[in-house]
């Protein structure tokens, strides 16, 4: 027994010896002519010197470089042990990251994928930019990857490049990640590369150019590998990439959704404060669901239907939206949570909840589901009691003036347990709207100038028939009229608005984004926004439809 238990023990120390280095690159996967930065770190003061040679069966070593740190927070020393190699593959395939020992440690072994480069690319110049775009046919709003790589075999100073811009068509274009740095091989030669990314949503179909980039800098007299004190006088140069052209597609006329979710992975979940087959009658749970997509902006996300049996109460809170990039672009999320109080015990039926989204990756129709599922509502503390204990009949027989005196009981009770539940509903309700003024400073102010100016924006544009500024005036007017929407698009007004309206912004996404360019007039828009849009004071008239709000 004893033998097992210290053989249990060494595995497990074994295990954690192990654990204490890790492994990571830069980048994954590599050209078979580009290096690339090996990371070992340990989270612990190592033993002796490691042993690298076993990289060099796959890889040739150019540099190394040790840094270690020492942190303290809280009393607790935290150190750090880094080895930093760049190396370059010796061919292309898996390639296996073996085993290095440093001392006791040993690290785990990992693989990178080795690509070959582009044969077509000839360097012919000491300075020269590469662009290029992991989709040159992506839908209409869907995500593209702008890849510029600057290579330099000089030295240079006072550097700038441009950012991208277009010449034609409209596109949402940020910078994502931080920029990366190698070495690559061109003809035999090694070159300094820049790597820096942008994330680019096409906001209309058709033909979209992006303008070549500008790189402007002085070369000096010395070079990144070698020093010429006798060179040339420093001179400025000026480099410019190729131009792109995206060939973007409009929304497919099979697309069922109302909102137009063009992503690689899109994803719906549910969390509950209490278990659905737990809850209380008069109890408050909290439902909480969550959109997750790669590709899209959290700004892009749908809001989603919250449909709850009639028997229960709903206080939805404000939607939260998270967003992260990193070099393979955006992935936003939106939460939107609920309290919810059953006010009867028994069984109810959820219905299913069911979000169209195209999946880019494989250019085909998907939905997201959020199967119907049961609520279980147990009976309230109270009324069980009442049930399963009723007053014996010597207690009953005692006269009007004992019952009188229970129902006085169950009255106080009841008036009690009324009071206590509007004051928390007070509560609630304050809390909510303490939370509307603070996420919507405009809700504190006189909206009626702001929804005047860019009422009247939205028919200048239209007056103009500019189908592109008047999606934009809409959207903008939109964001005042209804700050909680947070609408960033014609398919979120859709929903806000009547039917006729609703036709209106349909021929307006189909001048923008439909299969065939036509030609979009918008006097029949102007005559309709006139006659079905909110009061200025933002009230709108009980049966949901809107009141005029600019007159001819």
């Amino acid at each position: 027994m004893i033998r097992v238990f210290l053989f249990l023990y060494f595995c497990l120390l074994s295990n954690q010896l192990m654990a204490t280095v890790t492994v990571t690159v830069d980048r994954d996967p590599v050209k078979i002519d580009e290096s690339f930065q090996l990371v070992f770190n340990s989270d612990e003061q190592t033993n002796g010197q490691p042993d690298f040679s076993p990289l060099q069966q796959n890889f040739t070593i150019i540099s190394k470089s040790n840094r270690n740190s020492t942190k303290i927070e809280n009393g607790k020393v935290t150190y750090s042990q880094q080895w930093v190699l760049t190396v370059l593959p010796r061919s292309t395939g898996q390639l296996q990251i073996p085993s290095v020992t440093f001392g006791k440690h040993v690290s785990p072994v990992r693989t990178i994928n080795v690509i070959e480069s582009n044969p077509a690319i000839v360097a012919i110049d000491d300075i020269f930019i590469e662009v290029s775009v992991d989709n040159p046919s992506p839908y209409v709003q869907a995500q593209v990857i702008y890849t510029v790589k600057l290579f330099r075999a000089v030295a240079t100073s006072n550097a700038t490049l441009s950012e991208p811009l277009l010449n034609s068509g409209q596109a949402i274009i940020d910078k994502i990640g931080d920029d990366t740095s190698y070495e690559s091989q061109r003809q035999g030669r090694r070159y300094v590369v820049i790597e820096r990314r942008y994330v680019i949503f096409p906001q209309n179909s058709g033909k979209i150019t992006l303008e070549p980039l500008v790189f402007q800098a002085q070369t000096g007299s010395g070079g990144f590998f070698r020093f010429d004190p006798f060179g040339p006088a420093p001179k400025t140069i000026v480099k410019r990439s190729e131009a792109l052209e995206l060939d973007v597609r409009p929304i497919p006329s099979s697309y069922p959704g109302d909102t137009w979710l063009p992503a690689s992975n899109l994803t719906i979940q549910e969390q509950w404060s209490v278990a659905p087959d737990k809850l209380q009658q008069g109890e408050a749970a909290t439902r909480t669901l969550t959109i997750k997509a790669t590709g899209l902006a959290a700004s892009h996300l749908p809001a989603l239907e919250n449909a709850m049996p009639d028997d229960f109460k709903i206080y939805p809170d404000q939607p939260e939206f998270e967003e992260t990039s990193n070099s393979d672009g955006f992935t936003g999320l939106r939460k939107e949570k609920m309290a919810v109080i059953p006010a009867t015990a028994g069984d109810f039926v959820l219905a299913p909840i069911q979000i169209y989204w195209w999946n880019t990756n494989k250019d085909k129709l998907e939905v997201a589901e959020l199967p119907q599922r049961t609520l279980t509502v147990a009976a309230s503390a109270v009324a069980e009691t009442n049930v399963l204990n009723p007053l014996p009949a010597s207690t009953l027989s005692q006269g009007q003036s004992s019952a009188a005196d229970v129902n006085d009981q169950n009255g106080i009770w009841q008036l009690t347990s009324a009071i206590f539940l509007l004051l928390w509903l007070a509560t609630l309700y304050a809390w909510h709207r303490a939370n509307r003024r603070v996420s919507n400073p405009l809700a504190q102010s006189d909206n009626r100038a702001a929804l005047k100016t860019l009422g009247n924006a939205v028919l200048k544009s239209a007056r103009a028939n500019d189908a592109a500024a008047t999606r934009d005036a809409l959207v903008n007017w939109a964001g005042v009229q209804w700050p909680d929407a947070r609408v960033v698009n014609l398919g979120q007004i859709k929903g806000l608005v009547d039917s006729q309206l609703q036709q209106e912004l349909d021929k307006l996404n189909s001048a923008l984004y439909g299969k065939q360019t036509s030609i979009w007039t918008g006097e029949a828009l102007i005559k309709t926004f006139q006659a079905h849009t909110p009061a200025i004071n933002g009230n709108a008239t009980q049966s949901g439809k809107l009141e005029p709000l600019y007159k001819s």
